[in-house]
């Protein structure tokens, strides 16, 4: 952490880094990953909040086989219990108080890069900015310190052989 100046604290942010293997055919509203994943320390003490200022989302697929997939990002607060990859994404009844909120990102928000080998693209990048004013606040709870993410895919689309990259930006508050 970062002092201005005597005294004074800046706010923190922070990144966050998940690693996704779909390698199967969903559906819209699918779970993408059964795993919930565990967004470290998002917050320094249990009354502290956290915004999501920023979402990369990288996709390394075999050459000029991009998905570049609508997706959701579901917060909560707790490790929640998500249902099985491929199964339509739900919100426990007993966890429902836990689900803080959610971020999405957009097919045609992607740029597709090549690795120079050839014309056809072998990455696609997704960065998505996210005004701190207008992202919603996420409270870790009384718990912990902590938050969880879970992946929801928002079309239909078919992974052979990808590894999705993302990295959540986020803003202490």
């Amino acid at each position: 952490m970062e002092t201005s100046h005597i005294g004074m604290i800046t706010v923190p942010r922070k990144k966050h880094i998940i690693t996704l293997n779909p390698n199967a055919a969903f559906t819209s509203g699918d779970v993408l990953s059964s795993s919930i994943h565990l967004l470290d320390c998002a917050t320094l003490n249990k009354s502290m909040g956290m915004k999501v200022v920023g979402i990369r989302v990288w996709e390394k697929s075999p050459e000029g086989t991009q998905i570049k997939a609508s997706l959701r990002f579901h917060f909560y607060n707790i490790a929640a219990t998500l249902p099985a990859e491929n199964a339509p994404f739900t919100i426990d009844n007993d966890e429902y108080l836990n689900h803080l909120g959610i971020h999405d990102v957009a097919t045609g928000d992607y740029v597709e890069y090549t690795d120079g080998s050839d014309a056809d693209p072998d990455h696609a990048l997704l960065q998505k900015n996210i005004d701190p004013n207008l992202s919603p606040t996420f409270y870790a709870g009384g718990i912990t310190n902590t938050l969880w993410t879970g992946v929801e895919i928002r079309e239909t689309k078919t992974f052979a052989t990808a590894v999705i990259t993302v990295e959540f930006d986020t803003l202490m508050v």
